[in-house]
C-alpha cells in the first residue's frame, strides 16, 4: 500500500541516534492524560480540560526537537 506524499527512507537514523532521541524525549517533562491512563507530552496546540484546542495557545517545544530537525534537514539535503 502506498500513501501519497509519504517517503520511507530505511535506516534514516542510526541506532545511536534513535537511542539519543529516545533518551532526550524521555528526559522532558511528562503529564498524565485526563483519563489518568497514560503519560503524555503535548507538542503543539494547548487544550482545555475538555480536550478542546485553545486558539492561539501553543506549548513550548523542547530544544531537542530543533536538534532533530537540523539532523533530518542535513540528511535530506544529502539525499537530493
Amino acid at each position: 500500500m502506498t500513501v501519497p506524499g509519504l517517503i520511507i527512507i530505511p535506516n534514516f537514523i542510526s541506532i545511536d541516534e534513535g537511542k539519543w532521541l529516545t533518551n532526550e524525549i524521555n528526559a522532558q517533562p511528562w503529564n498524565t492524560n485526563h483519563a489518568g491512563t497514560r503519560r503524555v507530552q503535548i507538542y503543539g496546540p494547548c487544550h482545555d480540560s475538555n480536550c478542546k484546542i485553545i486558539p492561539d495557545e501553543y506549548s513550548i517545544h523542547p530544544e531537542v526537537l530543533q536538534d532533530l530537525v537540523n539532523i533530518l534537514w542535513k540528511k535530506l539535503d544529502h539525499k537530493n
